[in-house]
């Protein structure tokens, strides 16, 4: 289906309801490429075309109706012949979370499908009754093009977010914390960590730490990186967490 320009390939066990998304997304002014069976051709390195066989160009089954003609229902503007493979989008049954199934809340867990060799993102959608699935199809088709055009608003939401977690030595603070920045893909800082890389970088640097407008100037200057490995960098200088306690 073409919703907003994005080509969308919706997958899904039989009866989950792909058909009946399709019409209504029809319904809705996008367009219909195929139904049951789609055709994927592969362009350009990163190009992936959609179309339809010919004996079944513009028809849609659906349960209890029959099969019936798109393009003679709704018009030639309701139809097309081929679009790009822009965005899979995968509709599950969901049990409610009774199962322990677990789906991204954010948005920050992008997951791909692998389609002749191009990896295409990949949206597992949790279908149960009441649920309007056309409109989130569509809000995904938005989201996907927002995402193009170099707005991701789940980045965004996640810069913004700052948790502190404290508590006595050994209640399992970092170990918490590191968990939570995996889950949310948020960066995980070591603030001791931290706080050791300034004070040794101004020990071996001739500042004074009790010199409270120097350290400050210093550290508005400087630039902070944080590595993979939970290491901490001040302008390039960087000191480990694990530093052994006698050059803390």
């Amino acid at each position: 289906v073409e919703v907003y320009g994005e080509g969308i390939l919706i997958l899904g066990d039989s009866g989950v309801g792909k058909s009946e998304t399709a019409i209504e997304l029809v319904k809705r002014g996008h367009r219909l490429i195929a139904d049951d069976a789609v055709e994927i051709k592969k362009i350009a390195d990163r190009r992936l075309i959609g179309s339809c066989p010919e004996i079944i160009r513009y028809l849609i089954e659906l349960r209890g109706i029959g099969i019936i003609n798109v393009k003679e229902l709704f018009g030639v503007g309701s139809v097309k012949d081929q679009k790009t493979v822009d965005l899979v989008i995968k509709l599950e049954l969901w049990d409610g979370g009774n199962k322990g199934t677990a789906y991204d809340r954010l948005g920050l867990n992008e997951e791909y499908m692998e389609i002749l060799g191009n990896k295409v993102q990949l949206n597992t959608i949790p279908v149960r009754p009441g649920r309007n699935v056309a409109i989130i199809c569509e809000s995904a088709a938005i989201a996907n093009r927002q995402k193009k055009m170099g707005k991701n608003t789940a980045k965004e939401f996640a810069d913004m977010i700052r948790i502190a977690i404290d508590g006595p030595g050994g209640a399992g603070k970092s170990s918490v914390a590191k968990a939570v920045a995996k889950e949310l893909g948020i960066i995980y800082v070591d603030t001791g960590a931290l706080y050791r890389t300034i004070g040794l970088y101004m020990l071996q640097n001739g500042i004074d730490p009790k010199d409270e407008a120097a350290v400050t100037d210093n550290i508005e200057r400087g630039t902070f990186l944080f590595g993979q490995t939970f290491a901490v960098f001040f302008c390039y200088f960087g000191i480990a967490h694990c530093l052994p306690p006698c050059e803390r």
